[in-house]
């Protein structure tokens, strides 16, 4: 650790401009003032990008929040013990940003999506509770609940 960081754990960070608010597992202020996340996981890292985007996802509430530019972060994997710094590269920002918006515009619409099985789902914290493969689009239950609502 180096010397002179203050460590401000479980911060509530927010965004009007997206319309975002949660909570940074730790941010480590530097004696120069600038800001640096660390998103904890559990486990180790894995296939898919998701934690990079939950991360800028909080850069870009604490940007917001303190009016600074936070060019990087960290994820730190529970089982390796290893942080892996994540660049907040234009790209990462724009698929962040973009991210957001399609989850605003699914919580604004009417429509309840059907469960999409990806290779992604099954690294997901949710798989147990939105099990995709039995509730899918093609599933059985799928079926079975479009014949129940058809007029």
């Amino acid at each position: 650790m180096v010397q002179g960081v203050k460590i401000l754990r479980a911060l509530p960070v927010f965004s009007d401009r997206l319309g975002l608010n949660g909570k940074c597992d730790i941010v480590e202020q530097r004696p120069d003032g600038s800001l640096f996340p660390v998103e904890f996981k559990v486990g180790k890292r894995r296939q898919w990008e998701n934690d990079d985007g939950q991360l800028c996802a909080q850069a870009l509430c604490l940007e917001e929040m303190f009016q600074t530019t936070i060019p990087r972060g960290a994820v730190f994997h529970a089982d390796s013990k290893r942080r892996r710094e994540i660049e907040f590269t234009p790209a990462l920002r724009t698929l962040t940003e973009k991210t957001i918006a399609d989850l605003h515009a699914l919580l604004d619409s009417t429509a309840i999506p059907r469960a999409e099985f990806r290779e992604a789902c099954e690294e997901c914290s949710l798989y147990e509770i939105c099990l995709p493969k039995a509730t899918g689009a093609d599933s059985r239950a799928a079926q079975l609940a479009d014949q129940l609502f058809k007029t």
